[in-house]
């Protein structure tokens, strides 16, 4: 009981937005007769997964660590009190509810994702592309780095990099959820992530309705498509095999005009989620150490390039990403610093020590 009362004084406006927007996505379906596309089982065994590798990958992490440079005298329980002792100071009640929870979160957001096309049709594409090329120097973004890109044959480790999109921001999100030794940071981060997913991924993603370059020539059959070459490009530039981007695409494609949900399922651009959440943890990144904030900063950038270069987003998706997501982050802290919730003291005020 004492867990329950402190996980709705410290996490209750978390689980609150949480539980709403589910709720406001059902109630969106069943008004427009498409129960078919709501499910809030699409993440539930995803998660147990992730879950369990990163708390597998951890513990191998922080173990070597100890195991070289700390070197108790009994390293394995050494490790397992520590881990113990960190997740109990958050509460077990709270931790797997606010995971349960979370995998609810994802389902609804990704149900109503394949909602937005039926909503509002994509009609943004050839606005944005026009953009881009304005506020480019009349050059499509993608031709500006395409040639060192090519030159270097980058576009695979590109790929790379921008998939491991999904393992650095889950791992952002549980660390976050287990760590409770900067209790406003957490709750600024949580609150943060859930309305960049909430305002950027679902509100403004219907207002700005738009599939993407990958997708102009379909959207647009019969005009000059000016990413045909870039796909092109694509298509044979691991090796003379595609990237994995263009299978992701296309089966994309095929979940939308067949109308199903699933993992990853919806299709949007604008504006990019990919950048948002890179962004946000390059922004959390400058509360913690200078060196992970030069890190993710360098990661963000990685991310824009290989945004436009794989041909999901056009250039202008991150920047309205980027700023949006600063708006969010400053919002955030903004509401923590006058929440009573966030003033719960910790005797643990840095990321190095816990005490045995």
């Amino acid at each position: 009981m004492r867990q329950c009362r402190q996980l709705w004084h410290k996490d209750g406006d978390i689980v609150s937005i949480i539980v709403l927007v589910v709720l406001m996505v059902w109630f969106l379906v069943e008004s427009m007769g498409l129960s078919d596309h709501f499910s809030l089982l699409i993440y539930p065994k995803l998660a147990i997964r992730v879950v369990g590798f990163f708390l597998i990958s951890n513990f191998m992490i922080y173990g070597s660590y100890v195991l070289f440079f700390v070197r108790p005298e009994r390293p394995l329980s050494y490790v397992l009190k520590r881990a113990w002792r960190l997740a109990d100071e958050v509460g077990w009640i709270r931790i797997f509810l606010l995971l349960f929870l979370f995998t609810f979160f994802f389902s609804a957001i990704s149900s109503f994702k394949t909602l937005i096309p039926l909503i509002v049709p994509y009609h943004w594409d050839h606005t944005f592309s026009q953009l881009d090329r304005a506020l480019h120097g009349e050059v499509d973004p993608w031709r500006w780095f395409h040639p060192y890109i090519e030159k270097y044959n980058l576009s695979m480790a590109i790929n790379i990099l921008y998939n491991a999109w999904f393992l650095v921001v889950f791992s952002f999100l549980f660390w976050f959820i287990f760590d409770n030794r900067r209790p406003e940071l957490r709750k600024r981060y949580l609150l943060s992530y859930i309305f960049c997913w909430v305002l950027n991924g679902s509100f403004l993603a219907v207002l700005l309705s738009s599939a993407g370059p990958c997708f102009y020539g379909a959207l647009y059959p019969g005009v000059q498509n000016p990413y045909e070459p870039l796909m092109a490009y694509l298509g044979s530039a691991n090796a003379g095999e595609p990237v994995w981007a263009i299978g992701t695409q296309w089966h994309l494609w095929d979940l939308y005009l067949s109308s199903k949900s699933g993992i990853g399922a919806g299709i949007s651009a604008m504006p990019s989620m990919h950048v948002s959440i890179a962004w946000l943890m390059f922004l959390l990144s400058i509360q913690i150490r200078a060196w992970l904030a030069v890190l993710f900063f360098i990661y963000a950038l990685i991310v824009v390039i290989g945004s436009v270069h794989l041909a999901w987003h056009y250039m202008i998706d991150g920047y309205v990403s980027i700023f949006s997501t600063t708006l969010i982050w400053l919002g955030a802290g903004l509401w923590c610093r006058k929440s009573k919730k966030c003033g719960e003291s910790s005797t643990v005020t840095t990321f190095n020590s816990i005490e045995s």
